[in-house]
Order: C-alpha cells, then sequence, then structure tokens
C-alpha cells in the first residue's frame, strides 16, 4: 500500500518521457490512485448508521395525540412537551411524524380555511386589480378597478393614460359608472 502511494506521488513529478524507466504502467499507477480514493470514501460507508435513532411507535402516538388535542401547537410546541418526557427529538421529526399520518401544520388545524372564510364574508369583500390595455392608436390605459366578490358587479373604475403623471390622480382620469 505504502508503495503505491510512493509511486503515484513519483509519477506525477515525471515526465512522460521518464514513466517508461517505471517499472509499473502508467494504467496501473491511475487504477492504484482510483482505488485508494474508492477506499477513503468506502470507509464512511462502514461506521454504521449516521443520524438520529428512530422514533418508537409509543413517541409517534405521543406526537398526534398532543397535535390532535392542542390544534393551536406547532412543531417547536410539541417537541418541548415532548422533551419534558425525555425524548429528545428535532421539530423536524415532529413534522415528519404529523405529516405522515396526515396531520396539517398548526394554523390549518383548526378554525376555517380561507376559502370557506371568503365564501362567508364574499359580500363583505372588495377585491381590486389593475390592468393595461392597448388601444388601437397603439396608445396604452391603465384600468383600476373594485369588484365585489359575491355579485362580480364593478364598484368604481378609473382608466387612464399617465397614472404617474402630474395631476393624474384627478385631472386626466376617466371615471366609469359601471
Amino acid at each position: 500500500m505504502g508503495d503505491c502511494i510512493v509511486l503515484a506521488a513519483m509519477a506525477q513529478r515525471l515526465s512522460r518521457s521518464a514513466w517508461r524507466s517505471l517499472v509499473v504502467s502508467p494504467d496501473t499507477v491511475v487504477r492504484w490512485h482510483r482505488q485508494l480514493v474508492h477506499r477513503k470514501w468506502a470507509a464512511f460507508g462502514r461506521r454504521g448508521r449516521l443520524g438520529r435513532l428512530p422514533v418508537s411507535p409509543i413517541t409517534r402516538g405521543l406526537i398526534v395525540r398532543l397535535a390532535t388535542d392542542n390544534p393551536t401547537w406547532g412543531y417547536l410546541r410539541i417537541k418541548g412537551e415532548v422533551r419534558k418526557l425525555g425524548n429528545h427529538l428535532s421539530g423536524a421529526t415532529v413534522r415528519r411524524v404529523l405529516h405522515h399520518r396526515r396531520i396539517p401544520p398548526a394554523p390549518r388545524r383548526n378554525g376555517i380555511g380561507w376559502g370557506d372564510f371568503l365564501r362567508a364574508h364574499s359580500g363583505a369583500v372588495l377585491a381590486c386589480d389593475f390592468f393595461t390595455v392597448d388601444t388601437v392608436l397603439l396608445r396604452r390605459l391603465y384600468v383600476f378597478f373594485f369588484i365585489e366578490i359575491s355579485t362580480r358587479r364593478v364598484f368604481f373604475a378609473c382608466c387612464t393614460a399617465h397614472p404617474e403623471g402630474p395631476g393624474s390622480h384627478s385631472r386626466r382620469a376617466t371615471y366609469l359608472g359601471i
């Protein structure tokens, strides 16, 4: 093994013409180098399992129960409560256990979702949008409008050719009464 290292070091310092004086061929030196690299990195695979130990089924059940009984608790809070009982877990482990059981993160475990909220309050919610229109004469108009979510009725619209110019807020805007 030591001879291989010495010969590999010598082969790097010698010119191509001097390689003929070596007892080994350049292919052998390259093969030895590949074997050295392989042995070095293969040693990492033989060290055993790296990382944390697997989570016991009892701890998994405890994590799931804490998450379902306390819907406002996040991963870090559950991790802290489990740690008080002597199990040292990371927040990522708690997240992985809950994700495996299809339990969503804390804000989504309780209350109504965003879609339900919009349907319930659609009569009181206005949306706004801003878009551009190119005319036949290749002028660009900027349109800003408000729309009621429940009826889709446009409440206010403003159209202007110069949204950032002087006086664009009052004189140049054309208000649509739709």
